[in-house]
């Protein structure tokens, strides 16, 4: 905190340059906006979790500086849009409440599912398990030895809510024979080129498990700062030799340090203004019978201020004081019992806050242009729109303004990234992908299926929506799998109406776009729409020209990307 005081001090008074301020306020997750000319102060929680006193204190301390709080995909609170001159005094209150930003340590690259030991589908509870390893890996290793986005994804069941697979290591829980283990996984990974995580060892033993994790890392330390997945990609990815490093880990002696983060029982006080602006909360059955978990509805992961002291009241007094921040931008407050659960409902309703009676869709959005240096467009209008169009039909929207995947867009049901070109009608375009989360979702995540001009991606996805609605399939994944022909079909049927011509990339170098292979992708879904339009010129018969493009391009196609894969 001190030195964080000082640099903003001593830049006010000419002693240091700006860029060396920016450095020191990065060290500590306070990152310069370039577009507002303001600074973005980022708060790490412990596994995603935050006591109701302690996000208390932070909303007391941030209210006079900003109208809400933006929640990430990495479970953290982003303050977005401060000024130079407010940050000492921020920085100060924050630590005083004992919230101010920790260094980043190993223990930050461990994820865990959100719902651990609340889920009912949770093979056994997590946290026990998380905290030690997190324990031994700080004693062992320090972060700067490893890639930035080196993560660790725990999950307790196989619908993955850690993200296990798609992390660099993924531990998946698992009872076999009546003991306690995990499914190891390695090499998965988001961004511009994501990957499913491959399975290193299908059971290990709970407590043998904590070696294979150990002997990994030390494994791609002696390669320097590379994702598993490109030593995989190397072929130098040794799994002889992980071994022979595992039987010599002892972790023994690693177990020591501070014990997971302590939630207050101290009451907190509701002393809100109105009004409240929330799209909703729903209630879901937990593990244990008796109890509910709450689980805000918030497109896009800004809440109102008013709102999450709401929570932080309801979790201290009909709660056990715990708040935890899911993957999908939203709050859970969770054991709450069926009797509170009345009153609770009840006091949402006085601050006319929704409370839906079943899942709904949600809408996570990064923060877009309005506070991200990299974003090419505003995501919050998008999302906002895109939310008209898929209204509660429990269909999940991802989205992200630039290709890399602070939206997480590869894990919607539908995600779409921004891409833009240097000159050109359609400088910026949407690319469409289908992903999802689970172990039992086989789509392949990242896999570009089509691309439009980004006024009209409501358009688009609501014209998915509608094939979804009107088809007799109960799953969305299964209805892709089985319609992506029409889809595509229905997605130029939409482009032909906005008078589209095609956005070829060979014809304007990109400025930001996703991995190569997107770029061939997309270029052939083009090749495709050009087909589409001029058989669909000279057929009036819908049957005729969907087997003319079968015929004249899908054969074409499929072996250029068999030959790309």
């Amino acid at each position: 905190m001190k030195d964080v005081v000082q640099a903003v001090h001593e830049f006010i008074e000419n002693n240091i340059s700006f860029d060396t301020l920016i450095n020191i306020l990065r060290k500590n997750a306070i990152l310069y906006n370039k577009n507002k000319n303001k600074f973005n102060l980022r708060i790490h929680s412990y596994f995603g979790r935050f006591g109701a006193k302690c996000l208390n204190d932070i909303i007391n301390v941030v209210r006079d500086y900003v109208e809400f709080i933006h929640i990430t995909t990495k479970q953290n609170i982003e303050i977005q849009n401060i000024g130079l001159e407010d940050i000492p005094n921020v920085v100060s209150q924050l630590d005083y409440f004992g919230v101010f930003n920790k260094k980043l340590s190993v223990s930050d690259f461990i994820s865990i599912s959100y719902l651990s030991g609340i889920n009912p589908e949770g093979v056994f509870d997590i946290t026990d398990f998380s905290v030690r390893l997190s324990l031994v890996l700080s004693n062992l290793f320090v972060s700067k030895d490893f890639h930035p986005k080196f993560r660790i994804g725990i999950s307790d069941c196989h619908n993955d809510l850690g993200l296990a697979s798609v992390s660099d290591i993924g531990l998946i829980a698992k009872i076999e024979n009546g003991k306690k283990g995990f499914q190891v996984l390695v090499g998965g990974a988001l961004g511009e080129l994501p990957k499913r995580a491959e399975t290193f060892i299908d059971f290990s033993e709970y407590d043998e498990c904590f070696k294979y994790v150990v002997a990994i890392m030390l494994y791609v330390k002696k390669f320097g700062k590379v994702r598993i997945k490109d030593i995989i990609a190397r072929e130098c990815f040794s799994k002889y030799e992980i071994e022979n490093i595992k039987n010599g880990v002892d972790i023994s002696h690693l177990e020591s340090g501070d014990n997971f983060v302590e939630f207050s029982s101290e009451s907190v006080d509701l002393g809100i203004d109105y009004p409240i602006r929330c799209d909703g909360v729903v209630f879901k059955n937990q593990k244990q019978s008796d109890m509910f978990y709450i689980e805000t509805v918030c497109d896009g992961g800004d809440f109102d201020l008013n709102f999450v002291k709401l929570l932080c009241f309801i979790s201290s007094k009909f709660g056990d004081g715990k708040i935890i921040i899911n993957n999908r931008q939203n709050f859970v407050v969770p054991n709450i019992t069926i009797t509170n659960s009345y009153e609770v409902k009840n006091i949402f309703r006085i601050f006319n806050v929704k409370v839906f009676d079943r899942n709904t869709s949600n809408i996570v959005a990064c923060t877009g242009n309005f506070s991200c240096n990299l974003a090419i467009v505003d995501s919050k209008d998008i999302s906002r729109r895109i939310r008209e169009c898929v209204g509660d039909t429990g269909v999940n929207v991802n989205f992200s303004a630039c290709p890399n995947s602070s939206g997480h867009h590869h894990l919607g049901d539908i995600g779409v990234f921004t891409i833009s070109r240097s000159r050109g009608k359609n400088k910026i375009l949407g690319v469409i992908v289908f992903g999802g989360y689970g172990l039992f979702n086989k789509l392949p995540i990242g896999r570009a299926f089509a691309k439009v001009p980004i006024p009209i991606v409501p358009m688009v996805v609501k014209g998915i929506i509608d094939c979804y609605k009107s088809s007799s399939f109960l799953v969305f994944q299964d209805f892709v799998k089985d319609n992506w022909r029409e889809l595509k079909i229905k997605i130029f049927d939409i482009l032909l109406d906005y008078g589209y011509k095609g956005s070829f990339f060979y014809d304007g170098l990109p400025i930001r776009t996703g991995s190569k292979l997107d770029i061939i992708f997309l270029d052939l879904f083009d090749i495709e729409f050009i087909v589409y339009k001029v058989l669909k010129k000279f057929s009036g018969r819908d049957g005729f020209y969907l087997k003319m493009l079968d015929r004249c391009v899908r054969g074409f196609i499929d072996k250029v990307k068999s030959y790309i894969d």
